[in-house]
């Protein structure tokens, strides 16, 4: 068995406590409701723990969850008073009995739909954020909860990430429009530059479920696991991966080649020799290895009935038999779809479809849900899509759309609320009231599990400072501007070009890795990368029109005219076929007169346009207005949230975009000083050290932001630190541009160093 399956949170307390626990006691056992995203587990161990007696964990799969399973489990754990048992599934019995069967008391957890009360607000985020020094502004910390929808335990995840790599992260936060885009953005970019063996073991640790350094296989895989979003830490030194990212990564599709199937085999005799048999077997089918998952099967004594599920037969308990009522149908239904989600968890694409293909048959007496069918729909889409973050956002949809609605919820009666065909659906007007506005589409509702939690399994209140109501997810107001192209700058086009959304007919991200957007839907397929280079060229030219001898000088410099003609002509071809893809019935860049340029007739967004002016704004703002400080830092930090890296980072060797690239970093940079200042005024110390420290990575001989650090240290009655700082400018100027600091640099290093005031 696998020790990770009986390891304990470790315990933290950067969350208010979710749960009051004042009627679990002496052979009580208390049953809570936790929504997926929704429970810090390290929250609930840290007050199980002060309650003493010491406390087991208990994470059982399917076949683990009869009373004979859940006794193994124990028997493996450390004695404690209190053990938790973490339910794989929804289901309506009590595990092991209706009173405590392994300790003095248990706590039982089982998944549900809804928020249960346990949404949090800003002001928590915000509080969270302090305690891990993250970099990333209010602002976008708000956003982060919009989004999420208040999961604590999500955000708790994307503000650790953002500490790893702070630029990426708050960027995907703004430019999210849903969790699933949010999780699948952020894993995007903290893995852009990974290397195949990374992506294999993090492949088989989402399987898997776990990793340990003594599992070599998994090695690469925890790399910073305190940072990256993924993991939970664990006793024993186990990381469990946690739910929506695992999935997430279960769509990478690490290749099959040999140096992968050689990590699947090696991670399974590992498994093998540890005596966690069953699992090495379930990796195999996850991993879709039939070869390794035969030649386990003949080697191991599995019991009869395990060797079925760990074969991956689908039809077993998914009957349609039934009463007149058709309450059987109704179960079997219910229990494919719970069967297709579970496969789904884990990338099995193939045998989820199936699943549900068999929950739809089952309802063919019924009126088949419109959830349903979005559910398939979604499953195929997912096989189908090719990019990576596509695939993720897509199978998290899927896992999100087949989540079993109880019966008597009628699910809501729309197609297509998901993805593209429910973004309005899911930024729904609301009153100042918090209620949806008049007029307002509905969006899919979150059905409630069957049931509700006893009386004293209810969540804890939430703190004053949420402003809302423990039951309901507390009123955002939206951020101004920096939301992206929806309230952002139309850069050419007649006011009233925007559709009816509200959305720019093309949108395009330069900053970071290059994105196109056109009629709202992203050209994910390039036929080559001469048409992309040439789109690439026009948009930061944009509105100027290029002639095109410019653009071939450009491209194709030391090309002889003739074959450099011939070569534009094909590019802009195949350009035009792949802008068609996703908008058949606009042209997007035209022709005339010996030049090329965006159609003048569309309505466009540009990150750097929309960054230019961020800056610009800010800039005055700070130097203006000198009584509105947190209005100058709400838009620096706006700005710096569109900097989602270096321009057009995954072109690096365009030698046309160097110009342009180093002066949006000297934009940057100059605002990430801006800031430090603004954070040093209003005493946020910490952040400006931060700030300070993201400004000297990118120059390291910035006299006046090491003169700001050495202040920010000083006024923190840290002296030394202030000196050390000194002492690093000095080295830097010498050795970079062999010179000395300024008289004004030496006089405040003079002034700490007499503990004068600075």
């Amino acid at each position: 068995m696998l020790l990770a399956k009986v390891a304990a949170p470790m315990p933290e307390l950067r969350w208010p406590a979710q749960f009051s626990l004042d009627g679990l006691g002496d052979r009580a056992r208390l049953h809570l409701l936790v929504p997926d995203g929704y429970l810090v587990e390290g929250r609930l161990a840290a007050d199980l723990l002060r309650a003493g007696g010491g406390l087991g964990w208990l994470r059982p799969e399917p076949y683990e969850l009869g009373a004979a399973g859940l006794r193994r489990l124990a028997a493996a754990s450390e004695p404690a008073g209190t053990v938790v048992i973490q339910r794989p599934f929804a289901d309506a019995g009590e595990p092991g009995g209706p009173a405590p069967a392994l300790a003095a008391s248990e706590v039982v957890l089982s998944p549900c739909a809804g928020d249960r009360g346990l949404a949090v607000g800003a002001t928590t985020a915000l509080a969270a954020a302090g305690q891990l020094d993250c970099p990333l502004g209010n602002d976008v910390v708000g956003r982060l909860v919009t989004v999420t929808g208040g999961r604590p335990a999500v955000i708790d995840s994307v503000l650790r990430a953002a500490c790893l790599r702070d630029g990426g992260v708050g960027g995907c936060v703004m430019r999210a429009s849903g969790l699933s885009e949010l999780v699948a953005s952020v894993t995007v970019a903290l893995l852009r530059d990974a290397e195949p063996a990374r992506l294999q073991a993090l492949g088989l640790a989402a399987r898997l479920g776990y990793a340990h350094e003594d599992l070599s296989a998994l090695r690469p895989a925890l790399r910073e696991p305190g940072k990256e979003p993924w993991w939970e830490p664990l006793t024993g030194g186990w990381y469990r991966m946690l739910p929506f990212w695992s999935t997430a990564l279960c769509a990478l599709r690490p290749g099959r080649s040999p140096a992968f199937r050689r990590r699947l085999a090696l991670l399974a005799g590992e498994l093998v020799g540890a005596r966690a048999v069953r699992e090495a077997v379930e990796l195999s089918r996850r991993a879709d290895d039939p070869g390794l998952l035969a030649e386990l099967l003949a080697e191991t004594d599995l019991d009869e009935d395990l060797r079925i599920t760990a074969g991956g037969d689908t039809s077993s308990g998914v009957t349609a038999s039934g009463d007149a009522e058709g309450g059987g149908v109704r179960r079997g239904e219910r229990e494919a779809w719970g069967r297709a989600r579970a496969a789904l968890v884990t990338g099995r694409l193939g045998e989820a479809l199936e699943l549900g293909r068999r929950a739809r048959d089952l309802a063919s007496g019924q009126e088949p849900t419109v959830r349903g069918r979005y559910a398939l729909r979604l499953i195929r889409r997912t096989m189908r899509a090719r990019s990576a973050r596509k695939r993720m956002t897509l199978l998290l949809q899927a896992v999100e759309a087949t989540a079993w609605p109880p019966p008597g919820t009628a699910p809501p009666e729309r197609d297509g609320w998901g993805d593209e065909g429910g973004r309005a659906a899911r930024r729904t007007p609301r009153s100042r009231s918090g209620t949806p506005a008049r007029n307002a589409p509905e969006p899919p509702t979150a059905h409630a599990p069957e049931g509700a939690p006893p009386a004293h399994a209810t969540p804890a209140a939430s703190g004053p400072d949420d402003g809302a109501p423990a039951h309901a997810t507390p009123e955002r107001a939206p951020i101004p501007w920096a939301e992206g192209p929806r309230g952002g700058s139309r850069t050419s086009g007649p006011a009233g070009a925007l559709g009816e959304s509200g959305r720019a007919e093309v949108e395009a991200w330069l900053l970071g890795t290059f994105r196109v957007r056109v009629g709202g839907r992203a050209v994910v397929e390039w036929s080559g990368k001469l048409g992309r280079s040439v789109l690439m060229y026009l948009l930061l030219s944009h509105p100027k029109p290029i002639r095109r001898d410019v653009v071939i000088d450009a491209i194709w410099p030391g090309v002889p005219e003739g074959a450099a003609r011939n070569r534009l002509n094909a590019a802009m071809h195949a350009l035009r076929a792949d802008l068609r893809k996703a908008c058949p019935d606009r042209q997007v860049v035209v022709y005339e007169r010996e030049t090329y340029a965006l159609a003048p007739d569309l309505s466009i967004w540009l990150d750097i346009k929309e960054f230019a002016e961020g800056c610009a704004t800010a800039a005055r703002l700070r130097a203006e207005d000198r009584d509105d400080r947190e209005g100058a830092i709400a838009r620096h930090e706006a700005a710096r949230a569109l900097y989602s890296g270096d321009l057009l980072e995954d072109a690096p060797y365009l030698d046309w975009v160097v110009p342009e690239r180093e002066r949006l970093s000297a934009a940057h940079v100059d605002l990430l000083d801006g800031l430090a200042a603004l954070y040093l005024e209003t005493g946020a110390h910490a952040k400006c050290v931060d700030t300070c420290r993201q400004v000297l990575a990118r120059d390291s001989c910035r006299e006046q932001t090491h003169r700001l650090l050495m202040r920010c240290h000083a006024r923190q009655n840290q002296p030394h630190k202030a000196l050390a700082q000194y002492e690093t400018c000095r080295r830097e100027l010498d050795a970079v541009l062999g010179m000395t600091p300024s008289p004004e640099t030496h006089t405040l290093y003079d002034s700490v160093r007499r503990h004068l005031a600075v």
